[in-house]
């Protein structure tokens, strides 16, 4: 495949996202209450986006919502959202509070799903169906002080059955570590085969990438090895490694691992998910200076890493609620960091410079995509986001740029060795043709005193034998 049909396909899949909906059909809440007969859930998931009703300094008790007074002191909050950025009145960056929400106009009895993907940091689900209560569950443990909460950040996927034609979901919340307290992001209800489906689905989907990024880490890791002065093989395993870690750090798979739940877990997986936010971009800019070496200044270069390490180093000593403000001003430097690079590419592209239409290709791919996940964080787009995607397709076409120049490396050695060997034989014809107008005995021998070509003619009339590969031992004396 030339480079002009990898860019072709590249744009076709770059089409194919733009006008792929989401696969979250957008709910309409109001008051508090979200009327499903309105909704095809067979359709998709829905996306409980709208205003809820918001009980700030209290957890309700999932027993008395048959209170119609309890209720009324319900003030209205929009989800997905930060009550610090809402400005709620009596609730700052940390607090606590409970969330309700109305689902009626169930027409049969379903089996519904709930996904919910980092809110909080703590929170627990209530069901309540006709007075009848059931705990889902939730990540960490929501409490009213800090000594009482538990943080944890991930995935969290729960069914549950519905009888009647409403019930309620109740949200017990609590934030005392991160800067944003709530329901941040998107509340996803569905039909539970259909839910568990693309909850699953994605999960395979996100560890098979995850062993790709492995193994070309690993691979190019070898290649390295194999050719040391090949820095950008180096560059190019160690910004896999990072995508790897990174990965592991999103659904709070690295705390779990060396620490039992709890702040500990959850300071370490968030810094280790920001060091490798802010240092990935700094070593793929380091890959690319071995790829186009004169492309880019290593001014540049060298203010990228200052300013990556300083970010590295305020994540390391500060809590999480700090140095995660940060996540902003870092996006700014990225989509002007990636101006400059499409810049420098394309300048290289017009100079016909080698691997820069492949590379400018997948670089405008992956600033697409850095975008667009950008803009569904900043809840200006709605989800899916594209990013793991993405990064695979740009993953894929740097291993083919590494891979090729390796390729040529080896043929070019190759054919070294081929005009060497034909040169060394040219010469060995002329140092024999030289040696037999000779009337003297010249030949040379190993370290084992066998004698090696090439000789003089001479030599077989001198000692009457063939002296090739013999002792002067049987010949000399």
């Amino acid at each position: 495949m030339n480079l002009k049909n990898i860019f072709n396909v590249l744009l076709l899949f770059k089409i194919l996202i733009i006008l792929s909906p989401s696969s979250n059909l957008m709910s309409k809440i109001n008051e508090g209450v979200l009327n499903l007969e309105t909704h095809n859930l067979q359709e998709g998931p829905l996306s409980l986006e709208g205003n809820w009703l918001f009980f700030r300094n209290q957890f309700l008790d999932p027993k008395k919502l048959n209170n119609e007074k309890i209720v009324s002191k319900g003030i209205k909050i929009k989800v997905p959202g930060s009550w610090r950025k809402q400005d709620i009145q009596g609730l700052g960056r940390f607090g606590y509070g409970s969330y309700l929400l109305e689902v009626k106009g169930i027409k049969k009895e379903m089996d519904f799903a709930l996904k919910v993907k980092d809110i909080g940091p703590s929170y627990k689900i209530f069901i309540i169906e006709n007075n009848k209560v059931k705990l889902l569950g939730g990540l960490g443990r929501p409490g009213d002080k800090k000594e009482k909460s538990i943080p944890r950040f991930g995935t969290f996927f729960s069914d549950f059955l519905i009888k009647e034609k409403s019930f309620f979901i109740l949200i017990h919340i609590s934030n005392f570590y991160h800067r944003d307290g709530g329901l941040t992001n998107t509340i996803n209800l569905g039909i539970k085969e259909n839910l568990r489906n693309e909850f699953e689905g994605m999960k395979y989907k996100s560890f098979f990438t995850l062993g790709i990024f492995l193994i070309m880490g690993i691979n190019h890791l070898i290649i390295f090895f194999q050719r040391r002065e090949d820095k950008g093989s180096l560059w190019f395993s160690i910004f896999c490694f990072i995508i790897v870690v990174r990965f592991l750090s999103l659904d709070s798979y690295l705390g779990t691992l060396f620490f039992p739940p709890g702040p500990l877990a959850f300071s370490f997986n968030y810094k280790v998910r920001y060091l490798t936010f802010f240092l990935i971009f700094p070593i793929f800019w380091n890959f690319l200076k071995f790829l186009f070496d004169k492309l880019f200044h290593d001014n540049f270069l060298k203010g990228f890493w200052i300013i990556s390490l300083s970010c590295s180093a305020i994540a390391i000593v500060t809590p999480v609620y700090i140095f995660t403000e940060l996540t902003e001003i870092f996006q700014v430097i990225i989509l002007l960091s990636s101006a400059y690079l499409i810049i420098q590419l394309t300048r290289a592209s017009l100079k016909s410079v080698t691997y820069a239409n492949i590379c400018l290709a997948g670089i405008v791919f992956s600033v697409f995509g850095i975008v667009w996940d950008i803009l569904i964080i900043n809840k200006i787009l709605p989800p899916p986001q594209i990013g793991l995607f993405i990064v695979t397709i740009f993953i894929l076409i740097q291993s083919y740029i590494i891979s090729k120049k390796f390729s040529q490396a080896y043929k070019t050695a190759e054919n070294l060795n081929i005009k060497l060997e034909e040169k060394v034989q040219k010469r060995t014809k002329e140092i024999s043709g030289l040696l037999n107008n000779l009337d003297s005995a010249i030949f040379s021998v190993k370290k084992d005193l066998k004698v090696i070509a090439p000789f003089s003619q001479y030599s077989e009339t001198l000692f009457k034998k063939n002296i090739e590969g013999k002792s002067i031992f049987d010949f000399l004396f």
